[in-house]
């Protein structure tokens, strides 16, 4: 009965080992933050920020050039616009902006500049010069 008890102590001692290091070996992979699952589900109950709306827009530094020949073209030279959005941020959108620069009548004229629906302005002076000038070559007539 003793031997029987001594066996069955040493058994038990065994299978407690394995099941403790079974038990460590598993432990990682059962807690893993990292499951497919847990991101999945992190994300859908995470409420998305508003994202901004566009505001305004600037035109922070008008262009170096203000005067212009008739018939001339629109150089943009110097100017930035600046888009305005309702979370106090702001961009360069310089690049993606339209006018409606237009050099085909003389006088002092707003040219307004477009972006997202939203409008900002600066003055030039179209004039007519009777000499030659760089924006409109002169053409003789034989």
């Amino acid at each position: 009965m003793k031997t029987s008890n001594r066996n069955s102590k040493k058994l038990l001692s065994t299978i407690s080992t394995i099941t403790l290091s079974l038990s460590l070996l598993l432990t990682p992979i059962l807690t893993s933050p990292t499951l497919a699952s847990d991101n999945i589900t992190n994300t859908q109950s995470t409420k998305s920020a508003k994202q901004a709306t566009l505001k305004s827009i600037t035109i922070t530094t008008p262009p170096t050039k203000t005067v212009y020949y008739w018939n001339g073209k629109f150089d943009p030279t110097g100017m930035i616009v600046t888009a305005n959005y309702s979370d106090n941020t702001h961009k360069d959108v310089t690049n993606l902006c339209t006018n409606n620069f237009d050099s085909s009548t003389v006088g002092n004229k707003i040219v307004t500049v477009k972006f997202g629906g939203k409008r900002a302005g600066f003055r030039i002076k179209v004039k007519y010069e009777l000499t030659e000038n760089p924006d409109r070559p002169v053409k003789y007539i034989l």
